[in-house]
């Protein structure tokens, strides 16, 4: 699953967008989303992620994820890549 602006979230994923968004303008310094496997949640928090890092609300997300093989993962979904899909060498947007 790659992060694109085409995303349409299911309703779980709208859910936690908005709410995130809500709790960070309310003040909220901390949100911890709960979410089973199998619910979007590497869509949902990079979507989540990528909405407030362009608004300007946010300067860091931290994931935590059991394995460093699925951290990778969530790394390299998360890089630019160019109009064929591939990652640009050496460049990504959040991570380097």
């Amino acid at each position: 699953m790659h992060y694109t602006d085409e995303f349409s979230p299911r309703p779980f994923q709208r859910e936690v967008i908005d709410q995130v968004s809500d709790r960070i303008h309310a003040g909220e310094r901390l949100t911890v989303v709960l979410a089973s496997p199998g619910s979007g949640k590497t869509l949902t928090y990079q979507a989540t992620a990528t909405r407030l890092f362009r608004a300007g609300l946010i300067d860091h997300v931290a994931v935590f994820a059991p394995r460093v093989a699925l951290a990778e993962q969530c790394e390299t979904d998360w890089m630019e890549r160019d109009n064929q899909g591939s990652v640009k060498k050496g460049h990504c947007l959040l991570f380097d």
